[in-house]
């Protein structure tokens, strides 16, 4: 006779409980002179604003640590509207001082930014 084996079961409640539905949230508008505090990233790299930021090179080590741009005050001084409806905000210092070398003006998708507490709404 042969025993049958015993498998955990992954997920034991799973058909006891319903899933709530997401909770619909709405991200900041994105205006002009709206005004931000640049939050922590969740890993140690932004992805709203990481486009933007200067890369490493080999011949030249520039790149923005992240120290120096937590609890930045920054404003909105331009909207660009994409092609695929999205729109990207130009953001610049508010003491109107570089972010970096020769780094004057970051750009950013504010509305998953907030989301993602890249972007902290003053």
């Amino acid at each position: 006779m042969r025993l049958k084996k015993v498998r955990p079961v992954m997920f034991p409640n799973h058909n006891e409980h319903t899933v709530l539905a997401p909770l619909p949230i709405s991200p900041k508008k994105v205006k002009l002179g709206a005004t931000f505090k640049i939050g922590r990233p969740a890993n140690a790299s932004y992805l709203f604003l990481e486009n933007s930021l200067p890369k490493v090179n080999r011949n030249r080590k520039i790149m923005i640590p992240v120290n120096r741009l937590v609890d930045q005050v920054v404003t909105i001084i331009g909207i660009v509207e994409r092609a695929n409806q999205k729109r990207t905000a130009i953001l610049q210092r508010m003491d109107k001082n570089q972010f970096c070398e020769g780094q004057q003006k970051i750009y950013a998708d504010v509305e998953n930014a907030v989301i993602a507490q890249e972007l902290i709404a003053l």
